[in-house]
């Protein structure tokens, strides 16, 4: 129980740093590479989540 919820808190932080790089990127002009940080982040958060599940 405490490995789901350790991998649910993780898939969370991950997806909310994927949607601030693309905020960064949109609204702030950060640099492209920030949006290869937050893919990263968003395929992790993804992984994370279906990890969590099983």
């Amino acid at each position: 129980m405490t490995t789901n919820i350790a991998s649910f808190v993780l898939a969370a932080l991950l997806e909310i740093a994927g949607c601030f790089a693309f905020w960064l990127w949109l609204r702030r002009g950060a640099s492209p590479f920030v949006v290869v940080l937050g893919v990263a982040s968003l395929v992790a958060f993804a992984v994370a989540l279906t990890r969590g599940m099983t």
